[in-house]
This record gives structure tokens, sequence and C-alpha cells, in this order.
């Protein structure tokens, strides 16, 4: 699963730019397209012009539409291995797919992102170059790109909860707890 630790604009960006080199009209699919970095991975393929698909939870369907995917796969009920359509780049933004399923996705020449990178995923990936394992490095170039985009309406991450200073141990402990919130939660520094 993706830590905490890592903002989910910075792993999408790492994933879609820096591993794939995204160019326009290329196709995505993204595995877990409802979820964070998911979110942001749909966002910023459509910003650089992709066509993108995506998997994710019924509920979550047309969220995922809403925010870019043509097409959108009920994680539940499809077995990803038996979508028709190939893709360019496959992000597993979820931690869920196996390789195999990744790579059967792929167009020739495509990449697979992994954002579950396990030393056994590195070793392949030497043999493998469409086998991408994905380390969230942040840069500077990363964050004005994030903030730009940002900026102009183009990447948005829902907000569930913004609580003051004082509050954070108690929502982490409740989060760490097995809490779900439908989207992020912010600290106020006020």
């Amino acid at each position: 699963m993706q830590p905490a630790s890592r903002p989910p604009g910075v792993t999408a960006w790492n994933g879609l730019v820096d591993k794939a080199g995204l160019k326009r009209g290329q196709r995505v699919f993204v595995n877990g397209c409802g979820g964070a970095v998911g979110q942001s991975a749909v966002q910023l393929a459509c910003m650089l012009g992709a066509i993108v698909s995506g998997s994710c939870s019924a509920e979550g369907a047309q969220s995922a539409r809403d925010l870019g995917c043509q097409t959108v796969f009920d994680y539940r009920t499809t077995d990803l291995s038996r979508i028709g359509d190939r893709y360019d780049v496959v992000y597993d933004t979820a931690a869920t797919m196996t390789v195999a399923a990744g790579l059967g996705l792929l167009r020739k020449g495509g990449v697979f992102l992994d954002i579950n990178p396990t030393p056994v995923k590195f070793i392949r990936a030497l043999v493998n170059r469409q086998l991408k394992p994905i380390i969230c490095t942040a840069g500077a170039d990363i964050l004005d790109g994030l903030s730009r985009a940002a900026s102009e309406g183009k990447l948005k991450l829902p907000v569930a909860q913004v609580i003051p200073l004082e509050d954070a141990i108690s929502l982490v402990t409740a989060l760490e707890a097995g809490r779900k919130l439908k989207g992020k939660g912010l600290v106020s520094m006020n």
C-alpha cells in the first residue's frame, strides 16, 4: 500500500512523467483510480493529453469519470486480465495487480508502473524493461509542476476533513485503527 509519507501527486508524477515519459494521445490504464494516487494519476494523465481508463469500486466509478476516465471497470466484478483493450501505460496505484496482469494489458513497447516495489520486482525490472517499480522522490521540478496544475484547477484531491493542529494525533490514531475518510485529512496550522 501507498505509505502516507508519499504525497499522491508526487507518486503519480514520478510514474507517469519520470518513468513512463507519458505523451499526448497515449492510452493509460490506472488500477485504483478512486484512491488518492489514482485520482492524481488520472488527472495528470488527462492534463498531459492521454486517453485514460481505470478500475475502482462501483461506488467510485462516477467520480473517476468526472476526473477524466473514459472507461471505468469495477474491480470487484471485472477480471482485468480479460479486458480486450491494450495500453501504453498501466499504472497500478492500488498495489493489487500482479505483474503478469499488468504486463498483459500493455501494447508493444508499453510500461507497467508498479507502486509496490519489492526486491524481486527490481531484479525482474532489470530483465524486463516494461516493468518499472516506483520509488517516490519529490524534486523541485515535480513540486513546481504539481503546484502549477493545482493552481490551474487541473489537479484536485477531495478533502474529507480539516482539523486544527491540536486534534491531529486523535485523527492519526483513528486512521491507524481503521477509520476511513472519503478524501484527505488536512491539519490546519492556524
